[in-house]
């Protein structure tokens, strides 16, 4: 569980800040869609690296 949450700390602050968006000052709305961003940018970037590899892998044993 500790390992998941060092990996997935900015999943955690998003979830907060759409689950609880009123405990969050309206000056922090500019960080809070930055870290969202980030967030989505780096799980996409993950996905697209895992399908390459898979793809990779594909190519490698049909070859």
């Amino acid at each position: 569980m500790k390992n998941f949450l060092q990996k997935n700390w900015t999943l955690f602050i998003v979830m907060i800040y759409f689950i609880f968006p009123d405990f969050i000052p309206g000056v922090c709305d500019d960080i809070s869609l930055l870290i969202v961003e980030r967030t989505l940018n780096n799980t996409w970037n993950q996905i697209k690296s895992k399908q390459r590899k898979s793809d990779e892998v594909k190519k490698e044993t049909s070859s």
